[in-house]
C-alpha cells in the first residue's frame, strides 16, 4: 500500500495505490479524501496506519472547509477508515475539532506535525495547531470504524516551551523545558 498526495484535478487529493505481489503491479489509484473534485481545496500532509488485524486508516491535513485556496488555506484533520474485508474506505471524518487558519509559525522546522496510530480499531493521532497564535500539541482518541471521538484535549502549548522527540514508531516524548534545566518530562503512547 502507498498513499499520497497528487494533483488530478486542479488541487491536490489523497491518493492510494496497492500492491498484492510485493510491487510487481500496482492498483490504479483511489481517491480517499471525499469533497468535491476540483473545488481548489488542497489536501496534504498525510499519515496512515494498519492496526493488529488488517484494517487501515489514512489521516492528512484539509481545507475543504477554508474560505480560500491553496497552502496558506485554514485547515483542519480528517481520516477515513478501511475495514480489513472492505474495498472501500469510509466517508471522511474529522479528527481535528476546529478549522484553525494558517499561521507562520508551521513554516519553522518540526512544527507542522501530525501522527496516528490505530489498534483494536481505536484511532489515537497527535498534531500541531495555532489556534491561539501559537504552536499547541492536540491529541483524539476515537474509535475509527465509527468516527466516533471518545477523547480530545490540548496536551501541550509552545508557551511553555516543549520539544516532540519520536524515540519508536508509537511512542513520542514530549519534554517540557524551564530556562535552566529540563523541569517535567511526559510520555505518550500514540
Amino acid at each position: 500500500m502507498h498513499s499520497f498526495p497528487q494533483n488530478t484535478s486542479g488541487d491536490i487529493d489523497i491518493m492510494m495505490i496497492e500492491s498484492f505481489n510485493e510491487g510487481t503491479n500496482w492498483t490504479a489509484p483511489v481517491r480517499i479524501n471525499d469533497d468535491a473534485l476540483a473545488n481548489g481545496k488542497m489536501q496534504d500532509m498525510l499519515w496512515a496506519d494498519f492496526d493488529n488485524d488488517g484494517d487501515i486508516v489514512v489521516s492528512w491535513r484539509d481545507r475543504r472547509n477554508a474560505s480560500g485556496g491553496g497552502f496558506l488555506a485554514a485547515s483542519e484533520f480528517y481520516a477515513s477508515f478501511r475495514d480489513k474485508d472492505s474495498a472501500s474506505f469510509s466517508a471522511n471524518f474529522k479528527i481535528s475539532d476546529s478549522l484553525v487558519a494558517y499561521n507562520n509559525v508551521l513554516a519553522q522546522d518540526g512544527n507542522d506535525f501530525m501522527s496516528i496510530a490505530i489498534e483494536n480499531d481505536t484511532l489515537s493521532a497527535a498534531w500541531g495547531n495555532t489556534r491561539d497564535g501559537s504552536l499547541d500539541v492536540w491529541f483524539v482518541r476515537m474509535h475509527a470504524p465509527t468516527a466516533t471521538t471518545t477523547s480530545i484535549s490540548l496536551i501541550e502549548s509552545s508557551k511553555n516551551n516543549f520539544n516532540i522527540f519520536q524515540i519508536h514508531q508509537r511512542e513520542f516524548i514530549l519534554l517540557k523545558q524551564s530556562t535552566k534545566r529540563l523541569s517535567q518530562k511526559w510520555k505518550y503512547m500514540i
